[in-house]
């Protein structure tokens, strides 16, 4: 039995193909499956960004500390995460590492404000609020796009009556 047997069967299901289970099923099934994936994860990662962003409380962080990640062919080169803290609502200080990393430290003498992004029920999983921090869906639906348009001409090519 074919290790993928059951997939033409739900797209027969859905009413896309009503051939009997052969090639063409499976052809279809690899020209729909994966630009419909990409597609949903896209649209749920839009909405869980949006989710998150309406129910986030803003405030401001100040750099306090950074830290250091190798890299380079020989992880000799380090490179500097700026750790901003900020005090939440409920009084307590947390702190949120930068995902954009510079060749040099932060200047702790004099420290910069960043506006943060938290949820006031896990002020841990907070964020910068700044363009370089804010999550992509556009990246997630063009691979979708480029999936579907992929999975276009498979099936055009490979699809013989």
């Amino acid at each position: 039995m074919h290790p993928f047997w059951p997939i033409p069967k739900i797209i027969a299901a859905w009413g896309l193909y009503n051939g009997p289970l052969t090639v063409h099923g499976f052809i279809l099934t690899l020209s729909l499956g994966p630009p419909l994936v990409a597609w949903v994860a896209a649209i749920e990662s839009l909405l869980r960004n949006r989710r998150w962003l309406k129910n986030a409380h803003s405030t401001q962080g100040l750099v306090v500390d950074s830290e250091v990640v190798r890299s380079g062919k020989n992880g000799d080169e380090p490179f500097y995460h700026a750790v901003i803290e900020f005090y939440a609502a409920d009084g307590k200080a947390y702190r949120v590492r930068a995902s954009a990393s510079t060749p040099e430290p932060p200047d702790l003498t004099n420290p910069v404000q960043f506006p943060v992004l938290y949820l006031a029920n896990n002020p841990n999983n907070a964020r910068l609020d700044t363009e370089d921090e804010r999550p992509h869906p556009l990246t997630l639906f063009t691979v979708a796009l480029i999936l579907s348009v992929a999975g276009g001409i498979f099936f055009y090519c490979s699809y013989q009556p």
